[in-house]
């Protein structure tokens, strides 16, 4: 949007369209990582492993919070009802017995799927200027 400006107040005015630009920007992202980390819970909801028991699942325990703090954007995606496990099935463990359970790869092809996404997506946002 064009506007007339006086030549005095043209620093002013570039500060503020930059002040704007900025704000845009910033909760474009905030608002683009707040979605992305919704769809990698969604995603590891789908495609964790499941155990034969009734009851809790752990693949229905993925929660996503918000972390970060002042101008920091953030949100961590986690297993809220059995943390102690994902890095047990995820790597594999020992057994009593001493024999192996190999791993179920479920958390690393989905972290690196949507930080990749995250990234164009942050891309975009850049360029339409927070839009």
């Amino acid at each position: 949007m064009a506007r007339t400006v006086d030549i005095d107040d043209l620093a002013d005015a570039i500060v503020q369209e930059v002040k704007n630009y900025t704000n845009d920007v910033s909760q474009g992202i905030e608002k683009e990582a707040k979605k992305t980390a919704n769809e990698a819970k969604n995603e590891l909801k789908q495609t964790s492993p499941r155990s034969d028991n009734d009851g809790e699942h752990y693949a229905d325990g993925w929660s996503r919070k918000k972390t970060g703090r002042g101008d920091e954007v953030g949100h961590t995606v986690y297993n809220k009802e059995k943390p102690q496990l994902t890095h047990l099935l995820e790597g594999g463990h020992l057994n009593r017995d001493g024999s192996r359970t190999p791993g179920q790869k479920h958390i690393e092809p989905v972290e690196k799927k949507y930080s990749e996404l995250f990234e164009k997506r942050v891309e975009e946002i850049i360029k339409k200027g927070g839009k």
